[in-house]
Protein backbone atom coordinates (compact mmCIF):
# COMPACT_ATOMS: atom_id res chain seq x y z
CA UNK A 1 0.00 0.00 0.00
CA UNK A 2 2.83 2.39 0.86
CA UNK A 3 4.48 1.82 -2.51
CA UNK A 4 1.25 2.63 -4.31
CA UNK A 5 0.71 5.84 -2.34
CA UNK A 6 4.31 6.94 -2.79
CA UNK A 7 4.12 6.25 -6.52
CA UNK A 8 0.99 8.39 -6.77
CA UNK A 9 2.87 11.32 -5.22
CA UNK A 10 5.82 10.80 -7.57
CA UNK A 11 8.42 9.24 -5.29
CA UNK A 12 11.20 7.57 -7.26
CA UNK A 13 11.30 3.78 -7.41
CA UNK A 14 14.50 3.81 -5.36
CA UNK A 15 12.90 5.83 -2.53
CA UNK A 16 9.72 3.73 -2.63
CA UNK A 17 11.69 0.50 -2.33
CA UNK A 18 13.72 1.91 0.57
CA UNK A 19 10.60 3.05 2.45
CA UNK A 20 8.77 -0.23 1.87
CA UNK A 21 11.80 -2.15 3.15
CA UNK A 22 11.82 0.02 6.30
CA UNK A 23 8.14 -0.70 6.88
CA UNK A 24 8.48 -4.43 6.30
CA UNK A 25 11.41 -4.72 8.73
CA UNK A 26 9.82 -2.99 11.72
CA UNK A 27 8.46 -6.13 13.50
CA UNK A 28 10.39 -6.97 16.66
CA UNK A 29 11.53 -10.37 15.39
CA UNK A 30 13.27 -8.78 12.39
CA UNK A 31 15.69 -6.69 14.45
CA UNK A 32 18.67 -8.73 13.26
CA UNK A 33 17.73 -8.03 9.64
CA UNK A 34 18.04 -4.24 9.94
CA UNK A 35 20.67 -2.90 7.58
CA UNK A 36 20.35 0.87 7.32
CA UNK A 37 20.24 3.61 9.92
CA UNK A 38 16.77 4.52 8.66
CA UNK A 39 15.54 0.98 9.31
CA UNK A 40 17.03 1.11 12.82
CA UNK A 41 15.50 4.50 13.61
CA UNK A 42 11.99 3.45 12.56
CA UNK A 43 12.37 0.13 14.37
CA UNK A 44 13.45 1.96 17.53
CA UNK A 45 10.62 4.50 17.31
CA UNK A 46 8.08 1.72 16.95
CA UNK A 47 9.46 -0.12 19.98
CA UNK A 48 9.64 3.02 22.15
CA UNK A 49 5.91 3.33 21.55
CA UNK A 50 5.46 -0.07 23.26
CA UNK A 51 7.02 1.14 26.51
CA UNK A 52 5.57 2.99 29.48
CA UNK A 53 2.01 3.20 30.69
CA UNK A 54 0.58 3.52 27.19
CA UNK A 55 2.52 0.47 26.01
CA UNK A 56 1.17 -1.70 28.81
CA UNK A 57 -2.38 -0.45 28.37
CA UNK A 58 -2.10 -0.98 24.61
CA UNK A 59 -0.92 -4.56 25.15
CA UNK A 60 -3.90 -5.29 27.36
CA UNK A 61 -6.20 -3.63 24.83
CA UNK A 62 -4.82 -5.61 21.86
CA UNK A 63 -5.13 -8.86 23.74
CA UNK A 64 -8.38 -7.96 25.46
CA UNK A 65 -10.19 -11.19 24.57
CA UNK A 66 -7.44 -13.38 25.98
CA UNK A 67 -7.50 -14.58 29.59
CA UNK A 68 -6.04 -12.01 31.99
CA UNK A 69 -3.13 -14.22 33.06
CA UNK A 70 -2.18 -14.81 29.43
CA UNK A 71 -2.13 -11.08 28.75
CA UNK A 72 -0.09 -10.39 31.88
CA UNK A 73 2.42 -13.10 30.98
CA UNK A 74 2.74 -11.78 27.44
CA UNK A 75 3.36 -8.30 28.82
CA UNK A 76 6.24 -9.61 30.95
CA UNK A 77 7.68 -11.57 28.04
CA UNK A 78 7.43 -8.89 25.36
CA UNK A 79 7.72 -5.50 27.06
CA UNK A 80 10.52 -5.99 29.56
CA UNK A 81 13.26 -6.93 27.07
CA UNK A 82 12.59 -4.13 24.54
CA UNK A 83 14.91 -1.43 25.90
CA UNK A 84 18.17 -3.41 25.59
CA UNK A 85 17.25 -4.21 21.98
CA UNK A 86 17.11 -0.58 20.86
CA UNK A 87 19.64 0.13 18.15
CA UNK A 88 20.68 3.73 18.70
CA UNK A 89 22.00 5.69 21.67
CA UNK A 90 19.44 8.40 20.96
CA UNK A 91 16.58 5.89 21.17
CA UNK A 92 17.91 4.59 24.48
CA UNK A 93 18.14 8.11 25.86
CA UNK A 94 14.58 8.90 24.74
CA UNK A 95 13.19 5.58 25.99
CA UNK A 96 14.90 5.37 29.39
CA UNK A 97 12.04 6.93 31.38
CA UNK A 98 9.42 4.76 29.68
CA UNK A 99 11.56 1.67 30.19
CA UNK A 100 11.86 2.44 33.90
CA UNK A 101 8.09 2.99 34.13
CA UNK A 102 7.49 -0.29 32.33
CA UNK A 103 9.68 -2.18 34.79
CA UNK A 104 7.99 -0.49 37.76
CA UNK A 105 4.51 -1.27 36.47
CA UNK A 106 5.36 -4.86 35.56
CA UNK A 107 6.97 -5.37 38.97
CA UNK A 108 3.86 -4.05 40.71
CA UNK A 109 1.66 -6.26 38.53
CA UNK A 110 3.79 -9.30 39.34
CA UNK A 111 3.57 -8.57 43.10
CA UNK A 112 -0.18 -8.17 42.95
CA UNK A 113 -0.70 -11.30 40.88
CA UNK A 114 1.32 -13.31 43.39
CA UNK A 115 -0.38 -11.50 46.31
CA UNK A 116 3.06 -10.48 47.62
CA UNK A 117 1.81 -6.91 47.81
CA UNK A 118 -0.55 -7.93 50.64
CA UNK A 119 2.35 -8.96 52.90
CA UNK A 120 0.49 -11.98 54.27
CA UNK A 121 3.53 -13.45 56.02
Amino acid sequence: MASKILKEINYSLEKREKIVKIILRHPIDLRDKLETIEEKIVWDADKIDLLGVIGIVRTFHWLGNAPFDAVANRSFKELEPIYPLLNTATAKKIAKRRHDETLTLLSALEKELSLKDLDLT
